[in-house]
């Protein structure tokens, strides 16, 4: 809070009472920078082929988060420190890419592309896990951006390849090989 009243030109005082509580101020940037990142997100090509529509969304999502990393980072660490505390936050940063995912995997379910009996928000929910925990490990700035995004791009295909048919299987292998080049490149040196 100190930094947005810094980059506002006003105290913190006069930020909590022109804006209203912590959590009040979290939620509005929060819900801003969702409509931001959703006016980004693909709408074509979705039910032409479901599993490359998933990866932009998820895609699309971690990149516009990037681009505004001074406003996700703090966001992130402060949803985190709610939980740790046992503090449901008003919003959690990542839980609109859930519904998003959830849909997504439902229409590539019902035309047959992804073989499950799992509900389609279960799926989502495990995709968003692996995305959240990068999410904490890159706000925290263990991990770069690139890391960040191959992680969580990762986890995502590690997720398609249980769903997909076998006629799919070898471009998940091969995406999910291309991301295991990325993420050796950029490992993080845990020694520091």
């Amino acid at each position: 809070m100190r930094k947005l009243a810094e980059e506002a030109s006003l105290s913190v005082n006069t930020l909590y009472n022109l804006w209203g509580t912590r959590e009040e101020i979290l939620r509005a940037l929060t819900l801003d920078a969702r409509e931001r990142i959703d006016a980004r997100l693909p709408s074509e090509g979705r039910s032409e082929d479901p599993i490359a529509y998933v990866r932009s969304l998820v895609r699309t999502s971690l990149r516009e988060m990037m681009k505004e990393g001074e406003l996700f980072r703090p966001m992130i660490l402060a949803w985190l420190e709610g939980e740790i505390q046992g503090q449901r936050s008003p919003v959690e940063p990542l839980s609109h890419s859930v519904r998003m995912l959830s849909v997504a995997i439902r229409v590539a379910r019902d035309e047959g592309i992804f073989e499950t009996p799992v509900q389609p928000a279960q799926v989502a929910w495990q995709i968003h896990h692996g995305a959240q925990f990068a999410a904490i490990q890159w706000a925290l700035r263990r991990i770069d951006d690139a890391h960040f995004e191959a992680r969580a791009l990762y986890g995502l295909n590690l997720a398609l390849l249980g769903l997909v048919h076998e006629e799919r299987r070898p471009e998940i292998r091969s995406a999910l090989k291309g991301l295991e080049r990325k993420l050796r490149a950029s490992q993080p040196d845990w020694s520091k």
